[in-house]
């Protein structure tokens, strides 16, 4: 006999996918802009940060330093590796022209993937939906 809660588990990936959709939504159209008015130029990897994998194992995040006029501005990543990008290497970022303190990875492509995986846990739900009803 089935639990009566099975029955309704293609829930989970259907609104976990709408959430991550309607998240998108909110950050896409930012991360788009940022990427067009942002100045494109040549940070150098500098040090690294300790960092955490889900599973509890450690790895590093690499800091970037870029410099607009005489300033010096630093940026870490967002990924963990158990083997980083060497020291010394170039790394194209974009910065706020207005700030240039604020900056982003170019080129970075995570961000879109979050609508991807949304997407993902979409279809997944009514895939399981549709296995659920032909039970």
């Amino acid at each position: 006999m089935k639990n009566k809660f099975s029955k309704y588990f293609w829930l989970i990936p259907i609104i976990s996918g709408l959430i991550i959709c309607i998240y998108s939504v909110k950050v896409i159209p930012n991360k788009i802009k940022e990427e067009k008015t942002y100045i494109e130029t040549t940070a150098i990897v500098v040090d690294y940060e300790t960092c955490e994998f889900d599973d509890g194992n450690t790895g590093e995040s690499y800091v970037v330093e870029y410099k607009i006029d005489r300033d010096s501005f630093r940026l870490t990543s967002n990924s963990c590796a158990t083997i980083p990008k060497k020291l010394g290497k170039e790394v194209k970022i974009k910065y706020d022209p207005n700030d240039p303190s604020k900056a982003i990875f170019a080129n970075d492509i995570g961000n879109y993937l979050i609508p991807v995986a949304g997407v993902i846990f979409l279809i997944c739900g009514v895939i399981l939906k549709r296995k659920n009803g032909n039970d």
